[in-house]
């Protein structure tokens, strides 16, 4: 009985590990998706000169 208990336990553990990477995959990509709809900055726009700009 201890035996059957243990391999329950098992198969339980297993599945919430499939459960827990399927939810780990979909957030990566839906993380993904966003990262790259972002828009980046040019690299004259994170220069020494582009932030020290004047603007008048």
């Amino acid at each position: 009985m201890l035996e059957q208990t243990s391999t329950q336990l098992n198969n339980n553990n297993w599945e919430d590990e499939l459960e827990l990477e399927e939810s780990i995959d979909r957030l990566l990509d839906e993380f993904a998706l966003q990262v790259n709809s972002i828009p980046t900055l040019s690299d004259y726009a994170v220069s020494r000169e582009g932030i020290y700009e004047e603007h008048f």
